[in-house]
């Protein structure tokens, strides 16, 4: 269940620009796998990070059942509501952002997310 428009406001205000350090890709699939090249390809930069994350709706849950599970993510450290967070953005749009015992859910199904995923959702979960 995706959480309110406020929570949405809340995150656009609460992550300031210039707020991402180290981005790195990671494959996590069977060597070889066509999907292996894509993600080695694959990079946001620190403002396509805060696009995709000012664009993506919070979930109280992992939204896994909307959007595609991809063995490749884009990670790193953001300062938001004065905390470190790590987080990890999904190739299919889910992302975390971790700090301590937190986690806290995301996933992006804006049409301003599809050009920074390598593959966006198509609303293939139920409503």
């Amino acid at each position: 269940m995706a959480l309110s428009k406020l929570s949405r406001s809340l995150l656009r205000r609460s992550l300031p620009r210039n707020a991402m350090t180290g981005l790195w890709t990671a494959y996590h699939g069977e060597p070889g796998h066509p999907l292996e090249e894509a993600c080695r390809t694959w990079k946001l930069s620190s403002s396509q990070v805060q696009a995709f994350f000012h664009s993506a709706d919070a979930y109280e849950d992992r939204p896994y059942q909307r959007f595609y599970q991809m063995g490749c993510s884009i990670s790193g450290h953001l300062q938001a509501e004065g905390r470190n967070w790590r987080f990890a953005i999904n190739g299919g749009g889910v992302a975390t952002w971790q700090e301590g015992g937190t986690t806290r859910h995301f996933g992006c199904s804006a049409k301003k997310c599809e050009s920074l995923l390598l593959l966006p959702t198509d609303g293939m979960g139920p409503e």
